[in-house]
């Protein structure tokens, strides 16, 4: 007798099946903004597990996903309810991070049997009996806090989960039959990678710190360090790094959280309204990467609502039968566009506004100063956004890709937190392991390094404090490359005997001077190169500086665009001045070139001096430069008159220039 053939749950032939899935990676990021390659991983573990054959299909498709607070990570599984199980009740979002001791869990999972409420079912069992048959979609948020800092109670609580997600069943402590998990979708959360993302309020550095994380070792590693077992991350389809939310998406955010008022206060013949404009306001007043989009919705749900209520109270015996009340939103924010403030005693303001109108007629207004709420932005004074972009713009323009082996992937005088303005690298290729440590690509790292501070002096600006830490940077890359490399490039090395930290232990007094004398001699070396390679490049720092000052910030390709046209526009050469400026050689006899660069070959050069002109009067001439070169209209300064009122006579004079600069471009 021949066995009978077995059937096959295949999902490739079921018509309703194949049309949720192929519809879903569209709905995904329809619900969830700004997730477009976390999306896709999603999108790729389930198709890869629901067109599986039935009996392929035997434990819940399980997804660990990490990243930032308020990213979307409960939105994607009330998303993935509502496409794939018919509603958003098919998703069931278990705070795991409440249980802190072994008695926490029983709150959740249930009590053994003789204990107090072993006979109650749990909200989750209740879940799990209620959508068995159809499946659904658990969220065990936070499951990485659970157990707290005990590694012993967090490990013995991971377990718990691993007959879960291998075997597909789960008898809760109290029952006798398990529980048929195979139709739903575990989503295990953490908030682990958020310590990547602390102190980086700037989105281009997030984005950067995404992108070099996400790496499947990389995220198996934060979570091992979390003290999550590796035994429960090998039962995982997937470990996903979400993709943390910036300013530019937070507009279509802003859109969704807004729609639960509206719908609220339609029902009362209330049209709440948000232009555009003031919509982008709203984001760019509220906005804080640190607490994603909950920084938004805690605004509109804690504040606009109310006020909104508010306004309709003050108003309502004054609507006619059969009208319905507008209520316009709009936002007001003094913080300036550009990375700079003309007055240096500025204090932010910002103010929310709603106005109830019917038929275009106001009836009511209602003004808040909300400056409180409003995540801190710091923004540089006219001085400081010249020197910074300088400084940006030396570094950029030293880096000697095909020796650094990396090239500019992003400039910045609008950064955020500590760093002001920074200059950041990428590798040539991420894929290929740069050419090992030569003496060449070590020198043109520390000329690098300490151009920015070179390009302020040459620009004829004082070095600042962070000159101290160039240096020091710098003295240490010189040491680790002396002692630990021994100079491979010389024809004797210093055979040093070194710590595991790279401390001298034979505490020899000519070794050790001999080493500092190496030390300063390199430094020098590369301190000197640093400004032969400016000089070399100054009509590109001035350049970039220029762009800098207009725009804030600036992409690779946008430098690599500027540096490419600037070097085929331009032909003027600049040398070192007597008081240690840039100044074109032309302005300048041949035989005081010849002089000047015998000097700096010999590490003679001065380029340290004060400047000569006033303060005031380098900034003015930078921003009349940077205004002069640009096609920007008045508004890029904000109101000119008023600011004129409130600066030095010399800052003023500058603002004239730039203002008489816009008016004959215009």
């Amino acid at each position: 007798m021949e066995a009978p053939d077995i059937e096959l749950d295949n999902p490739l032939e079921n018509s309703n099946e194949m049309e949720k899935l192929g519809g879903l990676l569209n709905y995904l990021n329809s619900r969830v903004f700004g997730w477009e390659e976390t999306n896709q991983e999603i999108y790729d573990a389930i198709i890869s597990y629901r067109t599986r054959p039935g009996q392929m299909r035997i434990r819940p498709l399980s997804i660990m996903l990490v990243g930032s607070t308020g990213t979307g990570k409960s939105e994607v599984a009330k998303a993935l309810a509502k496409h794939l199980f018919g509603n958003e009740q098919a998703a069931h979002i278990q705070n795991m991070g409440v249980i802190q001791s072994k008695e926490d869990k029983n709150n959740i999972l249930g009590s053994a049997r003789g204990y107090i409420g072993s006979e109650d079912l749990t909200e989750l069992e209740q879940f799990i009996r209620s959508n068995e048959k159809s499946g659904g979609v658990i969220l065990w948020d936070e499951i990485s806090n659970m157990g707290g800092n005990d590694l012993q109670l967090k490990e013995s609580l991971f377990k718990l989960f691993y007959g879960m997600v291998e075997e597909g069943v789960w008898t809760p402590p109290g029952r006798d039959e398990p529980y048929d998990l195979s139709k739903f979708i575990f989503i295990f959360t953490g908030n682990d990678g958020e310590k990547l993302f602390q102190g980086l309020s700037a989105d281009d550095m997030r984005l950067a710190v995404w992108g070099m994380n996400n790496k499947k070792e990389r995220i198996r590693s934060l979570l091992r360090e979390a003290g999550i077992p590796e035994a429960f991350l090998g039962r995982m389809a997937d470990l996903i790094l979400a993709k943390p939310l910036i300013e530019s998406v937070m507009e279509q955010v802003a859109v969704k959280l807004i729609g639960p008022v509206r719908e609220a206060f339609a029902k009362n013949n209330v049209d709440v309204k948000v232009s555009k404009k003031y919509l982008d306001q709203f984001v760019r007043s509220f906005f804080s990467q640190d607490m994603g989009a909950r920084s938004l919705r805690n605004m509109i749900d804690e504040k606009l609502m109310g006020w909104v209520g508010q306004l309709y109270i003050q108003t309502k015996d004054k609507i006619g039968m059969n009208e319905r009340l507008t209520v316009e939103l709009k936002v007001y924010d003094n913080l300036p566009a550009e990375a700079f403030v003309i007055d240096e005693g500025f204090q932010r303001e910002v103010k929310v506004v709603l106005e109830a109108k019917v038929n275009n007629k106001i009836l009511g207004k209602l003004s808040r100063d909300v400056s409180n709420y409003a995540p801190k932005k710091i923004r540089m004074t006219k001085k400081g956004a010249v020197v910074t972009s300088y400084h940006e713009a030396g570094h950029a323009a030293v880096n000697d890709p095909e020796i650094t082996n990396q090239k500019i992937a992003f400039l910045t005088i609008k950064g955020a937190d500590e760093y002001l303005g920074y200059a950041r690298y990428d590798s040539l290729s991420k894929d290929v392991a740069g050419d090992n440590n030569t003496r060449s690509s070590i020198l043109y790292e520390m000329a690098r390094l300490l151009a920015g501070q070179r390009a302020q002096q040459l620009a004829g600006f004082e070095a600042d404090t962070g000159w101290s830490n160039d240096i020091e940077k710098v003295r240490k890359i010189a040491y680790n490359y002396f002692v630990r490399y021994g100079d491979p490039g010389a024809s004797q090395t210093l055979s040093l005997i070194v710590g595991s930290e790279g401390i001298l232990k034979l505490q020899s007094e000519k070794i050790i001077n001999d080493l500092m004398v190496k030390i300063d001699d390199f430094v020098k070396e590369a301190d000197a190169l640093s400004v032969n390679l400016l000089l070399k490049n100054w009509n590109v720092v001035e350049a970039v500086k220029n762009e800098l000052l207009l725009k804030g910030e600036m992409s690779g390709k946008e430098f690599e665009s500027l540096k490419a046209s600037t070097n085929n526009n331009s032909t003027d050469e600049w040398v070192l001045a007597a008081d240690g400026r840039a100044q074109k050689k032309s302005a300048i006899t041949s035989k005081w070139y010849d002089r000047w660069f015998n000097s700096l070959r010999q590490g003679t050069a001065k380029v340290q001096p004060l400047p000569s002109l006033s303060v005031n009067e380098l900034v003015d001439i930078s921003l009349f430069e940077a205004f002069k070169n640009s096609d920007l209209k008045r508004k890029i300064l904000g109101s000119l008159e008023e600011s004129k009122n409130n600066v030095s006579s010399s800052s003023a004079k500058g603002i004239s220039m730039c203002d008489r600069a816009l008016e004959s471009a215009n």
